[in-house]
């Protein structure tokens, strides 16, 4: 039976290469993309995006077959987002193919719904990475596979902590069952033995994870001395409380680079007003943090004041992004606090707040006036989103 069509991109720089505008769709039976690549030292973003029954494992056979004839290509990006035949047949295919690539700078692979992939299908992906010794940057997304446990997460990270030159990656298990404290514990162990790394994403979101986790987590990120950027989304919990946020606190104020922070908790429902307090104690010498705790109902005005309290040290902050959606208490004083707070932050180009109650706002026009005469005094502010109501 022949294969159904499969979307598929190549890019140089800026400049989309293939398909050409009469070209959308291709059979992967003819395909053979690396005959049309210019063979110079030009960067490629090779996007293959399919979903469900288009994406199988011969897919990823012939897909792997072009991959390893490309000895020269800088990027690649690889995009399955429902993968329900996919096994680990195909992630041993793609891990072979990987091995040659020496000039490979970045490698992204997402993949959704791969009900039938196993750890063992990860071991053999990491095989593949670990010998990419000039890999800087690595993205690995996946989302509900129910496959994945632990055990693959743990033989995934001995494969990236052999990754010298990684300076970025980001790793997500949104929706796998079977990540669990133990996973994340192992994963950060491998995180901290990676000396050039600059920037860490990563996203548990409806994992097993709890504040033994991010203990575990912000004692081997603590280490990574090198890192300027943390983004940690780990919402929907109802296994992290306050204590989880004071280990995260003190992950922060250990790493002297610092200077962008992103933490999503939104909808952990045990974090209260002391947490967020622990948690802004870690602040220091940032210059971008967004936050998202929206519908995190114990947190009130008082966890807000000690936020915007904690934003005083911060003179070199640039960049504001709160997400404080379907709170219990949010009022005039709330708001009057944080302008007072931001009117001193003279370094600050762009701000964007979501504050809004549960039910009914609780915000007036005094409070509307005193975040207005706020921006008024911010000569360098060059984007403002508000959403108060």
């Amino acid at each position: 039976m022949k294969e159904e069509a499969i979307h598929t991109e190549i890019v140089r720089g800026n400049k989309k290469i293939f398909p050409r505008k009469d070209q959308r769709m291709m059979d992967l039976s003819d395909l053979n993309l690396a005959s049309q690549l210019p063979q110079r030292n030009d960067a490629f973003v090779l996007n293959f995006l399919g979903n469900d029954r288009k994406i199988t494992d011969e897919t990823l056979r012939r897909l792997s077959r072009t991959i390893k004839s490309m000895k020269k290509v800088r990027k690649i990006k690889i995009s399955c987002l429902k993968c329900s035949l996919l096994t680990d047949e195909g992630m041993k295919n793609l891990g072979e193919s990987l091995k040659g690539l020496s000039s490979l700078q970045s490698f992204s692979l997402n993949l959704g719904s791969c009900k039938m992939m196993t750890d063992e299908g990860l071991r053999s992906l990491g095989e593949g990475l670990k010998r990419l010794n000039g890999l800087q940057t690595l993205n690995l997304y996946f989302e509900w596979c129910d496959g994945l446990t632990d055990k693959g997460l743990e033989k995934l990270g001995k494969c990236i902590q052999r990754m010298n030159s990684l300076q970025s990656i980001r790793i997500g298990y949104k929706g796998c069952k079977g990540i669990t404290d133990s996973g994340l514990k192992e994963l950060g162990e491998s995180l901290r033995k990676l000396d050039f790394l600059m920037s860490i994403s990563l996203d548990f979101e409806h994992c097993k994870i709890t504040d033994q986790g991010l203990k575990s987590l912000s004692q081997s990120l603590e280490r990574i001395t090198s890192l300027q950027f943390i983004q940690l989304n780990f919402p929907s919990s109802d296994q992290i409380t306050d204590e989880g946020l004071s280990f995260v606190s003190g992950c922060l104020q250990k790493i002297t680079q610092l200077k962008s922070i992103s933490l999503d908790f939104h909808d952990s429902t045990k974090i209260t007003d002391q947490g967020l307090n622990d948690l802004s104690r870690g602040f220091k010498g940032l210059e971008a943090i967004h936050l998202v705790f929206y519908r995190c109902r114990s947190i009130t005005n008082q966890g807000l004041n000690h936020l915007s309290a904690s934003l005083q040290r911060l003179s070199s902050l640039k960049s504001i992004n709160f997400e404080f959606i379907g709170l219990e208490d949010i009022t005039d004083d709330c708001l009057k606090n944080l302008s007072m707070t931001i009117q001193r932050l003279h370094s600050l180009e762009s701000l964007r707040l979501q504050f809004r109650g549960w039910d009914s706002l609780k915000i007036t026009d005094f409070g509307l006036k005193s975040i207005s005469e706020c921006l008024q005094r911010l000569n360098l502010l060059k984007s403002i989103s508000l959403d108060l109501g």
